[in-house]
């Protein structure tokens, strides 16, 4: 388990220098692609992304690896594989959301200096100053940080999924090898005998009968 923890450790500590060094996979395999440009907020992002998506790995390359040397390129292999669905998720989702705060950041500052132009230019420049230049960078930090709240709140759902799906794989396994030998079973066949019965009445005294039951 200590091992697990150490490769994921790894795994995000490199996920996390190749986004602060610019090194993208997609951009290796297509020089068209779009390539987020790095920021605290986009780090922030992505090592959420990659503590959650090594939560997710597989366990079947600890058993398929035999060698250190076939251990070592199937962890290569989960690198890589987990980096570029980084990439994708920053630029299919984080980007979108960029957007999205731009532009609901243009037009707020947009509002607040075309009603309030001469009074924040006079009174509070610095504020005006903030509007125009810093409001979008603080805005975007603090969009990452409720994005990576929000992952780090959904652990306790994810967690549970992941604790079904290992119960519903050992049951599953215990089924396949574990069988029951138990003989069926067997039919009491009754004889002719226990399934008949005859009554005899018996007379007594005043008129009376005593019916008596015994077996043929």
């Amino acid at each position: 388990m200590e091992i697990l923890q150490l490769e994921d450790f790894c795994i995000v500590g490199v996920g996390a220098i190749m986004h602060l060094s610019n090194l993208s996979l997609i951009s290796a395999l297509n020089n068209k692609a779009t390539v987020l440009m790095p920021n605290a907020a986009s780090l922030l992002v992505a090592v959420t992304l990659l503590s959650l998506l090594t939560q997710w790995r597989p366990g079947w390359s600890n058993l398929m690896a035999s060698t250190r040397s076939q251990h070592l390129f199937l962890l290569i292999l989960e690198l890589m594989i987990i980096v570029g669905l980084v990439e994708l998720m920053l630029v299919q989702i984080w980007v979108p959301m960029l957007i999205v705060l731009n532009i609901v950041c243009e037009y707020t500052t947009h509002a607040l200096l075309m009603a309030n132009n001469e009074y924040l230019v006079y009174n509070t420049p610095h504020f005006a100053f903030w509007l125009r230049s810093k409001a979008f960078y603080q805005a975007r930090f603090l969009l990452a940080l409720a994005f990576a709240l929000g992952i780090l709140l959904s652990q306790g759902w994810q967690s549970v999924i992941l604790k079904s799906a290992q119960n519903m794989h050992a049951i599953g396994s215990r089924a396949g090898t574990n069988t029951d030998h138990r003989p069926p079973p067997t039919v009491k066949h009754r004889g002719v005998k226990q399934l008949t019965r005859r009554v005899r009445y018996v007379p007594l005294g005043d008129g009376q009968e005593l019916e008596e039951e015994y077996s043929c």
